[in-house]
C-alpha cells in the first residue's frame, strides 16, 4: 500500500497534470479565437475604445455571448457600450483577456501595498460577476491571496488599517460569492489580537462571521482560530466560482 507521501506526491502530480490541461486548451481556444473579428468597446462616459477579439469576448463571457450573437444591435453593429464601467477597471480586463494577468505585474506576485490595489482588485471581481466572467472572478482572488501571502506586515495589520475595503466588498460585491467568506477565513485565521478588531469600523454580516470563526476555533482548541486555513494548498478551490460551460 503506498505511503502518505507517496499518495500525496501522485495527488500533487494529477493536479497539476489537470492545469497544464486546462491551459493547454485555453491556449488553443485563443489562438482559434484570435482569428474571429474583432468588436469595438466604449467604455465609460468618455467612451475610451478597445477593440477586442469577438471570439475571446464570446468564450469567457456570459454577457457578451448573449450581446454578440443575438439578434440584438450590439451584435449586428459590432460596438458595445459599457457607461457605467471604469475605463481602469476594463483596462486590466482587457490585459487578462490576452495575457492572463489581473495586475500590471506579470512576474512573481508583489504584496498589496496600497489601498488602491486592493480596490481595483474589488472593483474587477464585482465586473467578472457582472459581465459572466467567472474565470476572471477567479483569477481575481487566487492573485489577492498571493498578494497576501506575498505581504511581508500581516494581514491583520492590512485589515484593520483598511476597514473602509472590507465596507465596499460587502456593498458592492453580491451576496453568496465566494470572495466574503475568504475575506471573513483570512481574517479570522491571521487575527492574533482580538482587541484590534474594531466593530464599529466593519459592516455587520463580517463581524458576525468573523466572531463565529473565532469562536468556533477556541472552542475546537485548533491552533489556528478559523479552520481550514485559507492559505494550504489546494484550499483555494473552497473559494472558486463554478466555471460551467468554460471547461466543456
Amino acid at each position: 500500500m503506498p505511503s502518505t507521501k507517496a499518495r500525496q506526491r501522485h495527488k500533487k502530480r494529477k493536479a497539476q497534470e489537470k492545469r497544464d490541461k486546462v491551459q493547454k486548451k485555453r491556449m488553443k481556444l485563443s489562438f482559434e479565437a484570435l482569428l474571429d473579428t474583432t468588436v469595438k468597446i466604449k467604455v465609460g462616459l468618455e467612451q475610451f475604445c478597445f477593440e477586442v477579439h469577438k471570439g475571446l469576448l464570446s468564450h469567457y463571457s456570459s454577457y457578451f455571448r448573449a450581446a454578440l450573437s443575438g439578434p440584438f444591435k450590439e451584435g449586428n453593429e459590432g460596438v458595445i457600450i459599457l457607461e457605467t464601467e471604469e475605463v481602469e477597471v476594463f483596462r486590466v480586463f482587457f490585459k487578462w483577456l490576452y495575457k492572463d494577468v489581473t495586475t500590471d505585474c506579470e512576474t512573481t506576485p508583489s504584496a498589496l501595498d496600497t489601498d488602491i490595489e486592493f480596490l481595483q482588485l474589488l472593483k474587477l471581481y464585482v465586473f467578472s460577476d457582472k459581465r459572466g466572467i467567472p474565470r476572471l472572478g477567479n483569477a481575481v482572488l487566487i492573485t489577492m491571496r498571493e498578494k497576501f501571502q506575498a505581504s511581508e506586515s500581516s494581514i491583520q495589520e492590512y485589515f484593520v488599517k483598511s476597514p473602509k475595503l472590507v465596507e465596499w466588498s460587502y456593498k458592492y460585491v453580491r451576496k453568496g460569492l465566494p470572495l466574503h467568506a475568504f475575506l471573513v477565513d483570512t481574517f479570522a485565521f491571521k487575527i492574533d489580537d482580538v482587541k484590534l478588531f474594531q466593530p464599529d469600523k466593519y459592516p455587520q454580516d463580517f463581524i458576525c462571521a468573523v466572531l463565529k470563526k473565532i469562536f468556533e476555533g477556541w472552542r475546537t482548541h485548533t491552533i489556528a482560530h478559523c479552520y481550514p486555513d485559507p492559505f494550504k494548498p489546494g484550499s483555494v478551490s473552497k473559494y472558486m466560482i463554478s466555471e460551467g460551460s468554460l471547461e466543456k
